[in-house]
């Protein structure tokens, strides 16, 4: 549900913040360069808070140069944890909102981050972001959490006084790290008003849709692109002709660490420039769309599945995708898969457009549903389950996934092994008209698969081309 719908509002449409799902993160960040660049109200200073932050880290990792004082790590580390703000729903969770955050894990990557820094005394604190080009772990959503529990009162008084004007009841909270005092360079404890999220029992906090981005400005591809596009001969000349245009992560932390100059000439773009936040709007990524889409098709066309479904869980989880193949084939859903432009979406997008439709019918139906559940060795993409004896696990791949086949083989007997889930189905996407062959090959090799475990595997295949025919020229 949207903060809205739960709190049966209708937004007026001039808000400024971002009417966010409440059940599922969003994968949009925070982003320091569009605050820096929209700070108003509640938010005035904001930048400059955050700024404050992160010098008090350089500072104190400066100090420690040399040494070897573990006390003093412990400090810094201690006010450089930021776990997750599950309040804002916002980040790479695909389905819940806790995250990892920057917690004690990486708040000893953020440490040993700003020791490069200060050890090369070229980092200024107001261009944090660039740490995540010194250091491996440090990713889009660290600097969007840390960014979340600097400004988390500001975020608090900002949903206070939207509440206020939509008449939205509230409850207050006492956050023992509610607020960084960098003078002191420790947490204190505030108090904060604001609704409750059903769905984990955590307050909601409602963010400017000005400060969202899909990824930050600063982060390690737009760096090692920016580097590409301005001094691509110097490359070449350096690594040989066979440089490309995307590296991964640790090849662009080692080329950082060698050239600063570059890094500075990134930063020095960067603030030349002004960026847009991402638009909510026309969502050209397909972020959203699922939401509306899902919700629309749940309350006109579906019907409960007829009978129990602990009386044949398996039956009832080949409805759910059966449900999933009609709304994406003869409801419009398959606008939810593709670009504008006829390119199919990513394996993610499938998997919401998916959880938008069954969500409903398991609710119905007083089954759980989770989505890339922690069991065994990893996540699976959805489990399924009612009480301790009913459960069945789904794993959806694209047919044309170069993993494809480790989905099939490995990962979900693996699942299933791990949790004793007897039923599981391998669901395949495809957006080809001409994938018969392939699918028939599918078919084949679950059977395979399935009939040498004690374990109840099968296929299941939606095909989803672009623009498929019409229920009324089918016969």
């Amino acid at each position: 549900m949207k903060f809205s719908d739960e709190f049966k509002i209708t937004p007026k449409a001039n808000e400024t913040w971002f009417d966010t799902v409440l059940s599922i993160d969003t994968k949009l960040f925070l982003d320091p360069r569009l605050i820096e660049q929209f700070e108003t109200g509640v938010f005035a200073g904001a930048f400059d808070e955050i700024t404050a932050y992160f010098k008090a880290g350089f500072e104190e990792a400066a100090k420690q140069l040399g040494g070897t004082d573990k006390n003093r790590y412990q400090k810094i580390e201690s006010f450089l944890a930021a776990p997750e703000v599950e309040e804002i729903c916002l980040g790479f969770t695909s389905f819940g909102t806790a995250g990892s955050g920057a917690g004690s894990g990486k708040a000893k990557v953020l440490r040993e981050a700003m020791s490069k820094a200060a050890g090369l005394a070229v980092l200024a604190p107001e261009r944090f972001e660039t740490l995540q080009l010194f250091q491996r772990g440090i990713a889009e959503d660290t600097i969007s959490d840390i960014v979340a529990n600097v400004l988390r009162w500001r975020l608090a008084e900002y949903t206070r006084q939207i509440c206020k004007k939509y008449k939205i009841p509230i409850i207050e909270k006492i956050r023992q790290r509610g607020r960084f005092d960098p003078a002191r360079q420790r947490w204190v404890p505030i108090k904060i008003s604001a609704p409750v999220n059903p769905y984990n029992g955590k307050q909601v906090l409602l963010c400017p849709k000005d400060f969202l981005s899909q990824l930050p400005v600063i982060n390690s591809t737009s760096f090692w692109q920016h580097w590409f596009d301005t001094e691509v001969e110097r490359l070449q000349l350096q690594f040989g002709e066979d440089i490309k245009r995307s590296v991964d992560k640790n090849t662009i932390v080692e080329l950082a660490l060698e050239s600063f100059s570059t890094v500075e000439k990134f930063v020095e773009w960067v603030s030349d420039q002004s960026f847009s936040a991402y638009d909510i709007e026309n969502d050209p990524k397909g972020l959203l769309k699922w939401y509306e889409a899902t919700k629309e098709y749940a309350q006109n066309y579906l019907v409960k599945f007829k009978g129990d479904p602990a009386d044949d869980f398996g039956g009832f989880i080949d409805y759910l995708i059966a449900e999933f193949d009609t709304f994406v084939n003869f409801n419009g859903g398959w606008k939810l898969l593709y670009t504008d432009d006829g390119k199919p979406r990513s394996e993610e997008i499938c998997q919401l457009a998916f959880l938008g439709i069954v969500k409903f019918i398991c609710y119905a139906h007083d089954i759980d549903i989770a989505k890339e559940a922690n069991i065994g060795r990893g996540p699976v993409d959805f489990k399924f389950s009612r009480g301790q004896k009913y459960s069945a696990l789904v794993e959806m791949k694209l047919l044309k996934n170069s993993r494809f086949w480790s989905g099939l083989k490995k990962q979900l007997p693996t699942y299933q092994k791990a949790e004793g889930v007897s039923v599981g189905r391998f669901l395949v996407i495809s957006f080809e008209n001409d994938d018969i062959g392939k699918i028939l090959d599918i078919e084949a090799k679950t059977k395979e698969v399935s009939d040498s475990l004690s374990y109840d595997i099968v296929s299941r295949v939606v095909e989803a081309p672009f623009k498929p025919p019409s229920a009324s020229n089918l016969h």
